[in-house]
C-alpha cells in the first residue's frame, strides 16, 4: 500500500510539522516509511496537483487529507472515479465532515490498513463535486460577505463573520427559487436550502442528522422565508439537528435537483462559492473510496 499525506498549511492553526514528525516516526518504526510521500501545500491548487499525480502513478493507495473541509473537498474532486482512497485527518478550523466520526478514538495505527467504503458524492453543474453539503441562501451570503470583508478589514480576523452575519440579517429578503426535485416541482421564497450528503457544515450546523453517505440519495432541507426573530430562534435548533417539526421547514430525499433563479446567486459547495442562475445537482453513486479511520458515531450513516 502506498500513502500520500497532504498537509494543508492554510487550514486551521495546527502544528503540521510536529504532527508530520509523529507520522514519520510511526511509519519508520513499522518499516513502511518507504511507502509514504509527504506534501506541504504551497499554493491554492497544490493539494489537487499532488493527489492527481499520486493517482496517476499508483493503481492503489490512500491519500490522507491533513486539513479542513476545503482540503477534503478539493482532493475528493480529484480522486472520485479512481481506485485511490481518500482519508481525513481533521486539522482545519471547523472540520465539519469529520463530526459524524468518533475521532477521539483515532490512533496512528488506524492509518496503516483502514477499512475502505465506497461513498456517494454530489455532482454540481458537471464542474464541481461536493463530498459533504451544498447550500444556498443565508449561509452562502454570509460566506460571500465574509470573504469580501476579509480583503478590506484584515485586522478584524474571525470577527468578519459576525459583521457579515449582521449585514445579511439586516438585509434579510430571502430568495425566490424554482426547483425540480427528482420529478416534483417545488417553488417558493426561501431563506436557506441545504443539499446534503454528509450531516454537518458551517461550523457545526446539522441539517441532516440521519444522512447516509452511500444510499444514492441526498437529504434536502428547505427553510421557507423566515423573519429575523424566527432565524434567531431557530439557530440553536439548526445546530442540534432539531428543526424538522417546524412548519416552515420542508424536507425531501432525492437523486437529483434542478434549481432555476431569476438572478445569479451563490451556491456554497463545501466552503467554495459557485455563482450562477441555474444549478443541477445529482448524486453520483459510490464513486469515491473513503478510508474509515475511526468508527461512525451513528453506524447507520454508511450502509455495509
Amino acid at each position: 500500500m502506498k500513502y500520500l499525506f497532504i498537509y494543508s498549511t492554510k487550514a486551521g492553526n495546527n502544528d503540521f510539522h510536529k504532527f508530520h514528525l509523529r507520522i514519520k516516526e510511526f511509519f519508520t518504526e513499522n518499516n513502511l516509511i518507504r511507502d509514504c510521500q509527504f506534501v506541504f501545500t504551497e499554493d491554492e491548487n497544490h493539494a489537487k496537483r499532488a493527489a492527481r499525480e499520486f493517482a496517476r502513478e499508483n493503481t492503489e493507495g490512500i491519500v490522507y487529507a491533513c486539513g479542513g473541509d476545503g482540503t477534503l473537498s478539493e482532493i475528493a474532486n480529484v480522486l472520485k472515479n479512481t481506485n485511490i482512497a481518500l482519508g481525513l485527518i481533521p486539522m482545519g478550523t471547523a472540520n465539519d465532515f469529520s463530526k459524524i466520526f468518533d475521532y477521539e478514538r483515532f490512533t496512528l495505527e488506524n492509518l496503516i490498513d483502514p477499512k475502505i467504503n465506497k461513498i456517494d458524492t454530489i455532482e454540481i453543474n458537471d464542474t464541481h463535486t461536493s463530498i459533504n453539503i451544498a447550500s444556498t441562501g443565508l449561509d452562502a451570503q454570509v460566506l460571500e460577505y465574509a470573504r469580501e470583508y476579509a480583503k478590506k478589514y484584515k485586522f478584524l480576523g474571525k470577527k468578519i463573520y459576525d459583521l457579515a452575519t449582521l449585514k445579511v440579517l439586516f438585509n434579510n429578503k430571502g430568495q425566490y427559487l424554482k426547483m425540480t426535485i427528482d420529478d416534483k416541482k417545488v417553488e417558493g421564497h426561501y431563506t436557506l436550502c441545504a443539499f446534503c450528503n454528509g450531516s454537518y457544515y458551517g461550523g457545526g450546523f446539522n441539517p441532516a442528522p440521519s444522512s447516509i453517505l452511500n444510499d444514492g440519495k441526498m437529504e434536502i432541507v428547505l427553510a421557507e422565508y423566515l423573519t429575523v426573530p424566527e432565524i434567531i430562534r431557530l439557530i440553536p435548533k439548526y445546530k442540534k439537528g432539531q428543526i424538522f417539526s417546524e412548519d416552515k421547514i420542508k424536507t425531501f430525499r432525492a437523486e437529483k435537483v434542478k434549481i432555476e433563479l431569476e438572478e445569479e446567486i451563490n451556491l456554497n459547495i463545501d466552503g467554495e462559492l459557485l455563482k450562477d442562475r441555474e444549478f443541477e445537482l445529482k448524486i453520483n453513486r459510490e464513486n469515491l473510496n473513503l478510508a474509515i479511520l475511526t468508527n461512525l458515531k451513528n453506524k447507520n450513516q454508511i450502509i455495509e
